[in-house]
């Protein structure tokens, strides 16, 4: 047991100090820059990798096109072990629409949970994140990049 916990707390260092966000990947410029972000979807992994992100692409694109807004959204990438990421959305300075759009989120984050419990007892987690910021990402190995919505 003290073997495990030894490997894994060694296998948790070593990943550490290995991941760097990279200058040109991050989101707001500069390493020392920091960009907020008041809404991100993060995808957590239970033992065979993430849920699938596919809703939540198809869910802002109509959402834009039916509030007519411009939500966009980057991608903080190689969070953990099994491929575990965070969607960070940037949000326009409309604040009845940015409230309609973390109500609806919450909802369809929820549906969706429970649906990926029925189907596959070991996907992974769904969790809404509010006034993160770049820094909390530090350990992503791929960085902050530019989520491609379409």
């Amino acid at each position: 047991m003290k073997l495990l916990i030894t490997l894994g707390l060694l296998s948790a260092l070593t990943s550490c100090a290995n991941s760097r966000i990279k200058n040109e990947n991050m989101a707001g410029g500069n390493a020392t820059d920091s960009v907020a972000y008041p809404l991100a979807v993060s995808f957590t992994s239970i033992c065979c990798g993430t849920a699938s992100s596919d809703f939540l692409k198809s869910f802002v694109q109509l959402f834009n096109k039916k509030n007519k807004t411009n939500i966009s959204a980057d991608i903080a990438a190689g969070c953990g072990r099994e491929g575990e990421f965070v969607v960070l959305f940037r949000m326009p300075d409309k604040v009845a629409a940015n409230r309609k759009f973390e109500t609806e989120l919450k909802v369809l984050i929820e549906k969706t949970k429970v649906a990926n419990k029925k189907s596959n007892s070991s996907s992974g987690g769904i969790a809404l994140l509010q006034d993160v910021h770049t820094e909390d990402f530090n350990n992503c190995r791929l960085g902050i990049a530019p989520w491609q919505l379409k």
